[in-house]
């Protein structure tokens, strides 16, 4: 009677053993899934941002290089908040719903000040690539027209207005 009972104890003790290590390894394998899961999610959401870069792209053909890198700057900041907010609200934060709603006010502050920096490093590059232009412009128009044998007076005068000429005809453009 007694040895029974030690080998049903046995036999009972080894279900449950095995009934654990079933549950752990079910558990492993639901933990795979919805890892694999959220690597596809993030596969296809990565995938439609490539797309829509591409439809952006495209719709930017012919646009000034200026009006390109502000769209792409701006979508590709767009990009990066919508992260940075979807992290912000997966986030077990201890402050609660209050804390989650300072986190995206800063993130979308950061955002903003990101594009704010961005427009301006575009108009810098711009007024450099003007003021390159004119200086290359100037030397150029200055020197043809020393070897043409004009006057100092009059190629300067020919050169400034040919320099305004075509610059305001750029800004037109």
């Amino acid at each position: 009677q007694r040895q029974r009972q030690q080998t049903l104890k046995l036999l009972e003790a080894e279900r449950e053993q095995t009934q654990q290590d079933i549950d752990a390894e079910l558990r492993r394998e639901q933990d795979a899934r919805v890892k694999l899961e959220i690597a596809q999610m993030n596969n296809a959401e990565a995938l439609r941002n490539e797309a829509d870069l591409i439809k952006l792209e495209i719709s930017l053909l012919g646009a000034s290089r200026e009006e390109r890198e502000r769209a792409l700057a701006q979508f590709r900041i767009q990009l990066d908040l919508k992260r940075k907010l979807r992290e912000i609200d997966e986030a077990n934060l201890p402050g609660g719903e209050a804390e989650r709603d300072e986190k995206r006010a800063e993130a979308r502050r950061q955002a903003a000040q990101e594009m704010a920096n961005k427009e301006k490093r575009i108009q810098l590059e711009s007024w450099q690539e003007i003021s390159t232009g004119i200086e290359r412009m100037l030397t150029d128009t200055l020197m043809r027209g020393f070897e043409s044998g004009k006057s100092a007076a009059q190629n300067l005068w020919d050169t400034v207005r040919n320099l305004f000429k075509s610059q305001v005809i750029k800004v037109v453009i």
